[in-house]
């Protein structure tokens, strides 16, 4: 029977800061483009900013601790803005991070140390474990097509008409 070891460590999961955003379409980057198109790795890419308000002037973040169950959200990346709501998940979800390490027995390492079990691979295996990284309960839900944000500076530009 496999088992499967999972770490949880809560001091770093309540630091963590991941989410959960359900878009109607998919978001495309400049990094995409680079990569020959498609949706390609966004890891550690900011793609934009999640907050409560969007009237100029606010620059309130969602905290974490402080969600309520269809709280008004905006979701701004670049000059377009969609417009959505939070939702509690049905089931809080686990994130995940895989972690291989590779083991053996002293007795194979000894004889791969002495070149005589070059071919004796049976006996090294693979430990896997499972950190886990988040555990989310609400999702964010932008089901509107996007809206155009001027800069303030363009809002206060003289009218040539």
């Amino acid at each position: 029977m496999s088992q499967i070891v999972l770490h949880y460590r809560k001091d770093i999961i309540d630091q963590e800061l991941y989410c959960l955003i359900e878009t109607q379409g998919s978001i495309k980057t400049s990094k995409d483009e680079e990569e020959g198109g498609g949706c390609g790795d966004i890891r550690g890419l900011r793609i934009g900013k999640v907050r409560r308000d969007i009237r100029p002037g606010t620059d309130e973040s969602i905290n974490p601790k402080e969600i309520k169950e269809n709280e008004a959200a905006y979701f701004e990346i670049g000059s377009h803005c969609l417009k959505g709501k939070i939702v509690k998940l049905p089931k809080p979800i686990a994130v995940l991070r895989k972690d291989h390490t590779r083991s053996s027995s002293p007795e194979t390492e000894m004889r791969q140390e002495n070149g005589e079990g070059e071919g004796d691979q049976a006996q090294i295996f693979k430990k896997i474990h499972y950190d886990i990284e988040a555990i989310l309960k609400y999702k964010f839900i932008f089901s509107t097509r996007p809206d155009i944000v001027l800069a303030n500076t363009l809002k206060n530009l003289p009218s040539f008409i």
